[in-house]
């Protein structure tokens, strides 16, 4: 399977998410020949789109640290809606309040309860209200660390997104002779 937008890349399958430790663990192993530290990686969730830098691929080779968190918002819980479809925040998410933001940036994205348990994906965002693709029992968002706030995270992947590994071969002609760089394989030069 290869992504319109990568032609040429590898996809690959969420399968765990490691949220805490900014770790995607894959469906297949990657290259274990120490040239994807450093290199980019992209995530597709429907319409949501994301890159994150590669920091070292972890033993067995199917799973990867990312330099940074893919953690987009965080808020108590005030209430459900009577279907439970959706959640009002304390705090609306940022980036679409934000003057100049069109709205549908979070769709897409995955919202999960502070134990990182639930794994429900944004509908959309109205406001402080995140609309869910399906109900929420109360169980998915418990108080795991006792503090008296039932907290919701929105994390910009996870399990089942698309991930693509590009490759860029660049092609010099010297003297005549084509000279091949970068990771891809070519033939036929």
């Amino acid at each position: 399977m290869c992504l319109a937008d990568a032609p040429g890349g590898q996809v690959y399958l969420l399968d765990i998410l490691r949220l805490a430790g900014n770790v995607l663990t894959l469906e297949q192993k990657l290259p274990a020949d120490g040239a994807l530290p450093g290199k980019m990686l992209y995530l597709r969730a429907g319409t949501h789109r994301t890159a994150y830098r590669i920091l070292e691929v972890l033993p067995p080779g199917n799973a990867v640290r990312l330099e940074h968190s893919g953690l987009l918002f965080r808020s108590k819980i005030l209430n459900f809606s009577g279907d439970r479809m959706s959640l009002t925040t304390e705090l609306p998410p940022p980036i679409e309040t934000g003057k100049g933001f069109k709205p549908g940036y979070y769709d897409g994205a995955l919202v999960t309860g502070e134990d990182l348990r639930a794994q429900y994906r944004v509908r959309k965002v109205d406001g402080d209200r995140v609309v869910l693709d399906r109900p929420a029992p109360d169980t998915d968002f418990p108080d795991s660390d006792g503090d008296g706030r039932r907290m919701v995270l929105v994390f910009e992947h996870g399990p089942g997104d698309d991930v693509v590994l590009p490759h860029s071969v660049f092609v010099r002609v010297v003297d005549g002779k084509a000279e091949q760089q970068g990771a891809g394989g070519l033939t036929g030069f």
